[in-house]
């Protein structure tokens, strides 16, 4: 499902060399934090399995395995218990779809929001602990730093995160490995510990032993030594995470992009979460069978369904089936006379859901209004697809992801206002269709979970031309890869919201674009200012 395949340490590469404005070190670049959702809860979330090999481990918060659903040395449901260990919250092993597995699906648009904020302030491979960080040596001060290989705190050392406000925001990134040696210590000083985030290409080891902050490890694993304070989460995309024994792990406060906060909660396993306009998540009034709900007629299990608002509101929405999820896009851009929503609707009840998959797409050409191109799409879909009746099925389709357009290319709504800047931000969108197929018969890809990532080959440079090149393909159909002999494809509704990222908006700029079935309102502009972004060169 992921859509940053690039490769972290190919990223920061193409960043620097693109000529990506980097800060000088007492000037950080401001750093934004990613919106987490339900991951939020996990002290420890695997993708493979989670593991302690020692007793004395405590976990203060969730703990999940998705999709490999297997943990050992944990209280049941992990084998090969280990007396002495504790997780306080509830332990989610999912081999399909479920708590761990939602969770699991928020990660890549985490990782590509803080990716999509390289590079930063380049640390190069020095060490941690003497890096100039903007407050002396080993000392920093909010902001993103980088690294295209390790970063590495040295053994008996301290690294200090100066904030300058409970809101302050720390994102450091390591193309390969973050390693935290013996002995070594990460202090924060303000109080915005929840807000630092260690996004990883590769693995993390963490030898402790005092560790702050939140590791998104992508391709491998996390390994925690003996004895170590972790004041923070652990985040495996695919790898596993292994503790040594006499470990704390806890999630702390919570932060501004989490729902760790709760009052009213009577529910089992799962929050739904209402995030305002400032990126606090907060849970409140949760009644529901493992699937919470913030004043949205929840009676399904498992699953909490959320209406997401451009402007970053998260409410949970009429949920009355299991494991189905309705989505409400919302758009401020759009005139009073307008609907300003779209609303994507699962089936009615009765409907077997037979497909329910994620994957990635990278160099994705976007189509502007009146033909050509004006943006490079990475993104996460998530699909389901349920049987309505005999050789009819419905389906549901939703975008996450981030844009990418070249100064010169033609804005998404009004072809003849050009970009005057290189610019990125995200957006958020999808469909339902209704279709006919005379079999289900998945041959080549499995039924449920992540099928990997396609890359669609567009360029820059196809981008600027406004048409699309001889490498520019669509090497995924589902409707193909499931359902030969479909016909009668319907698309009622969708839409898409894109939003520029904050650090390219201004007085001039037009920030917020939407594409929905009702109409198309806004507009992307980013106008001339200081700050530059690589243009991609697509297909990497």
């Amino acid at each position: 499902m992921k859509i940053y395949k690039i490769g972290l340490v190919s990223m920061i590469a193409l960043l620097i060399v693109a000529g990506m404005g980097v800060l000088p070190n007492a000037y950080a670049a401001a750093a934004t934090a990613p919106v987490v959702g339900t991951e939020n809860t996990f002290a420890l979330l695997s993708g493979a399995t989670f593991t302690v090999a020692g007793t004395g481990t405590t976990i203060t918060g969730d703990a999940g395995s998705s999709p490999t659903g297997t943990c050992t040395g944990f209280p049941s449901p992990c084998s090969g218990t280990i007396l002495g260990n504790t997780v306080t919250g509830t332990i989610y092993l999912d081999t399909g779809t479920g708590v761990a597995a939602t969770a699991q699906s928020y990660f890549a648009a985490a990782y590509t929001a803080a990716t999509a904020q390289l590079p930063g302030t380049v640390v190069g491979t020095a060490e941690l602990n003497t890096f100039a960080g903007g407050c002396g040596s080993g000392c920093f001060t909010p902001g993103v730093y980088s690294s295209g290989s390790t970063l590495d705190l040295a053994t008996g050392t301290t690294m200090t995160l100066q904030c300058a406000s409970s809101s302050s925001v720390f994102i450091f990134i390591a193309g390969t490995s973050l390693t935290a040696n013996v002995g070594s210590t990460v202090t924060v000083t303000g109080g915005c510990g929840s807000n630092v985030f260690w996004v990883v290409g590769a693995s993390a080891t963490l030898n402790g032993p005092t560790f702050v902050g939140n590791v998104l490890a992508d391709t491998a694993s996390i390994t925690v030594g003996t004895s170590v304070t972790v004041t923070g989460r652990l985040w495996s995309h695919i790898g596993t995470i292994t503790l040594a024994g006499a470990d704390t792990i806890t999630t702390g406060p919570a932060n501004a992009t989490g729902c760790n906060s709760k009052s009213n909660n009577d529910g089992n396993n799962q929050c739904c979460n209402s995030r305002s306009n400032n990126g606090a998540i907060v849970v409140a009034n949760n009644g529901g069978n493992n699937g919470g709900n913030n004043g949205g007629n929840n009676g399904g299990n498992n699953q909490c369904c959320n209406s997401q608002s451009n402007n970053g509101a998260i409410v949970a929405a009429n949920n009355g089936g299991n494991n189905q999820c309705g989505t409400t896009f919302s758009c401020p851009a759009a005139p009073a006379a307008h609907a300003d929503t779209v609303t994507l609707s699962t089936p009615p009840r009765g409907s077997t859901l037979i497909l329910n998959i994620q994957h990635g797409v990278q160099n994705d050409e976007d189509s502007a209004v009146g033909g050509g191109y004006w943006a490079l799409d990475y993104y996460t879909v998530h699909l389901q697809v349920w049987q309505t009746g005999t050789n009819s099925f419905y389906a549901m389709k939703t975008y996450n992801g981030i844009f990418q357009t070249p100064q010169g290319a033609d804005s998404p709504q009004t072809p003849s206002s050009m970009e005057q800047q290189s610019a990125y931000g995200s957006f958020q969108g999808g469909y339902v269709a209704t279709f006919t197929a005379t079999s289900f018969n998945p041959l080549n890809y499995p039924t449920k979970g992540d099928i990997g990532t396609f890359n669609y080959g567009g360029t820059t440079a196809d981008v600027l031309k406004g048409t699309s090149g001889t490498g520019d393909t669509s090497p995924f159909s589902f409707l193909s890869a499931y359902f030969p002999g479909s016909a009668s494809f319907t698309q009622p509704t969708w839409g898409w919201v894109y939003s520029l990222d904050q650090q390219f908006q201004s007085s001039t700029s037009v920030n917020t674009w939407c594409n929905f079935s009702t109409g198309n309102f806004g507009n992307i502009i980013a106008t001339a200012s200081t700050q530059t972004v690589p243009e991609s060169s697509g297909g990497q």
